[in-house]
């Protein structure tokens, strides 16, 4: 008997994290952390834009013309990368919004999305729990 909740907790801890046909899509903002990640979950922060935007705004002197420059010189400095951070953001905010994604923190598997469990981990095993329960077999 021992030897069979040690195998079930064992799947357990597993099985959740891998066998999908996509990894687990993470999506929150700065105000809706997470833990127990996969490390092949994607994690979409949707509030990224706004913060790329307060740090090259930040600390700006008060004169217009001093202002303007300042905020040029940051955005050229880092053009290529901060091109491509806003690209990815954008993207992941589309995607978040195509899968349906209506509150933070949530967990999309295969369709299945999991509100407000901080727990990454714990989500995908309700997802599981409930593919399970419907005879839904695993993609």
């Amino acid at each position: 008997m021992r030897l069979f909740f040690y195998l079930f907790s064992c799947c357990c801890y597993l099985w959740p994290t891998i066998g999908y046909a996509t990894p687990p899509i993470v999506v929150i903002d700065r105000h809706h952390s997470v833990y127990n990640v996969p490390s092949n979950a994607r994690v979409i922060e949707l509030d990224i834009i706004k913060q790329l935007q307060q740090e090259i705004f930040a600390n700006l002197p008060n004169d217009p013309k001093q202002a303007e420059q300042m905020a040029r010189s940051r955005l050229t400095t880092s053009e290529d990368q901060l091109k491509q951070t806003m690209q990815v953001a954008l993207q992941n905010v589309v995607d978040a919004w195509s899968l349906g994604v209506t509150k933070v923190p949530a967990v999309v598997i295969d369709n299945y999305v999991v509100y407000g469990e901080a727990d990454v981990k714990q989500a995908i095993s309700q997802i599981t729990a409930y593919q399970e329960e419907n005879n839904e077999t695993r993609k």
